[in-house]
């Protein structure tokens, strides 16, 4: 029984049990860096303050999970319950993206402060006057959520660049982390629907080496843009979401009132 333990802790929090709507999701690889044959591995993890537990594969969570390198982007080929959710040879030299976007979960709230206290965390004000104004009861109401997390891993020279990869809500890297001078910063943009998400929040969290974390906040300008202040040495994960009112379809479906989209993206500075 000992082995099913990772595949009944990943079905738990990947939400089949408990709801984990207000926990951050993200890819980490066991390492940022690689040589060109070295085996990459990469966990779906779940959790808050950038520590959590490490997620299976599970293909009817998953709407896409892509590779990209050198211009050339692949599907990745994951099996059901592999754990980690990703390992796969380093096919060659380059910046390899990973783009992994899972499918809707529900999550239910039996009262309103749990809500209020996660719109309040990632910066949603005006929610309350807009629940109430939908005629919305305060207690017992569902939400729904969907995950768009990338992350970037050095390959050889690492050289290269990320792009959008056309998901609901995304962090593009403006900043090859591996290659490019970071003395000024980290640069990203955050977008929706294929367009500049502007002036929204972005969460930091920064891991240093003996994994202490750090949470900062910073907001994008008018075209979705930030400059991150990053630390050689130190794990970088950003968090922005989308809460939006979902469609009439889907808020059928899921007997819905709210739903939010998570983008997220990981990278290492170097030593």
């Amino acid at each position: 029984m000992k082995f099913l333990k990772p595949i009944i802790a990943s079905l738990l929090i990947a939400g089949f049990a408990v709801p984990v709507s207000a926990h951050e999701f993200w890819l980490e690889p066991a390492k940022f860096q690689a040589k060109t044959g070295d085996t990459i591995k990469v966990s779906t993890k779940n959790g808050q303050k950038f520590s959590g537990g490490s997620l299976g594969y599970f293909k009817d969570r998953v709407v896409l999970f892509d590779s990209l390198q050198n211009g050339t982007r692949t599907p990745v080929k994951s099996r059901s319950g592999d754990f980690p959710a990703l390992s796969m040879p380093a096919p060659q030299d380059g910046l390899l993206v990973l783009a992994y976007q899972s499918s809707i979960s529900p999550i239910e709230y039996a009262q309103w402060a749990k809500f209020a206290g996660f719109i309040e965390h990632k910066g949603f004000a005006d929610v309350k006057t807009r629940h109430l104004q939908r005629g919305l009861p305060e207690d017992g109401f569902t939400e729904i959520y969907s995950r768009f997390a990338k992350t970037l891993i050095g390959v050889g020279d690492s050289a290269g660049k990320d792009q959008n990869f056309g998901m609901e809500t995304e962090f593009v890297a403006l900043t090859n982390p591996y290659t490019d001078d970071l003395t000024h910063g980290f640069s990203v943009q955050l977008l929706y629907q294929n367009q500049p998400r502007a002036n929204a929040q972005i969460e930091i969290f920064e891991r240093s080496p003996d994994k202490k974390v750090t949470i900062s906040y910073q907001q994008a300008d008018g075209q979705g843009k930030a400059v991150i202040p990053v630390k050689a040495g130190y794990t970088y994960l950003l968090d922005g979401v989308v809460l939006r009112e979902p469609s009439t379809e889907t808020a059928k479906d899921f007997n819905a009132v709210w739903e939010t989209l998570w983008a997220s993206i990981t990278f290492k500075v170097p030593q």
